[in-house]
């Protein structure tokens, strides 16, 4: 669409009116879908849910057609033949991207896996990456580059995959693509099952993430690192408005939370960032039980710094 209605050699170049961009289901949307069909259920289903669907409607739409509302059953729908959420990644890159698509994959694949700087996402391939991580985040808006919060610092810029659905492709489908040439889906879901907690504890930083951005209390959401990656902080979030700077750890095991040790990370952001230290800095732990709190019983559960 971006091609038909915005490069100058299009015929419909200029001629449209106004775009709409269509996007995922936000964390708030997919818990009132899931409690429509599940009244009673949990944390973890909620994330299982965002972990395979991504919010899109069409994957969303499946499996609570099917009453799967869980991850077992979920998965059954997931890994099975002729099942969308196997085929549809495949047939996204190759329509999408054509000719690019193997640099594209390339990168796609290394983020999914969780290399996200730069210098070793080129180390990867002899091409250039300049062009394709430019067009994947800005034509394609399937990457996205992430700062520490408050730096300004471009060396310090790691990518990241936007997509939870293409996170969950090419960790489990594509990865997978012997079993899935030999309908090997008992396999494949077993696999998947395995993975998963490491996978789910990784997409619950992105969850909490887009759960602060959705109230719009926030102007700066995101992570924070030092130089040397010795000192790393999954969420922070600050309001400049209110002086509020809210920093958590975020565990999917919520035994694994340690305030002592989150303590030590804060005050590393706050002697890089003095400024902040005025504001009204609380900090806490999530973890997947709080995927179903509303945004006023997180921020209630912090304590002061």
């Amino acid at each position: 669409m971006r091609n038909i209605f915005e490069e100058y050699s299009e015929p419909l170049y200029g001629r449209v009116d106004r775009f709409i961009h269509v996007k995922p289901f936000p964390p708030s949307v997919l818990q009132q879908v899931l409690s429509d069909y599940k009244p009673r259920c949990t944390g973890e289903d909620l994330l299982a849910l965002y972990c395979l669907t991504g919010g899109v409607p069409w994957f969303v739409s499946s499996l609570m057609d099917h009453d799967a509302t869980d991850l077992e059953s979920m998965s059954k729908i997931a890994f099975r033949n002729g099942s969308i959420f196997l085929m549809d990644g495949e047939i996204l890159i190759a329509n999408e991207f054509r000719g690019e698509s193997g640099l594209n994959r390339t990168i796609l694949r290394a983020l999914a896996g969780g290399i996200t700087r730069r210098d070793e996402l080129q180390n990867l391939t002899d091409e250039s990456i300049s062009g394709a991580l430019s067009r994947l985040e800005k034509q394609f808006e399937l990457i996205e580059r992430n700062s520490p919060a408050l730096s300004k610092a471009t060396r310090k810029v790691r990518y990241r995959l936007k997509d939870r659905y293409l996170n969950f492709w090419f960790n489990f489908v594509l990865k997978n693509s012997a079993r899935a040439s030999l309908n090997d889906f008992k396999g494949m879901r077993r696999d998947f099952l395995n993975g998963y907690p490491e996978f789910a504890g990784r997409a619950l930083e992105q969850f909490f993430r887009e759960k602060l951005a959705e109230s719009h209390r926030f102007l700066t959401i995101g992570s924070w690192w030092d130089r040397k990656g010795t000192n790393e902080l999954d969420l922070v979030a600050i309001s400049d408005e209110s002086k509020e700077a809210y920093f958590f750890e975020v565990k999917k095991n919520k035994e694994k939370y340690s305030e002592a040790l989150l303590r030590l990370k804060v005050e590393a952001f706050l002697t890089a960032n003095p400024a902040i230290r005025s504001y009204h800095v609380r900090i806490g732990g999530l973890s997947t039980e709080d995927t179903l709190s509303s945004l006023e019983r997180i921020l209630g559960k912090t304590v002061p710094f």
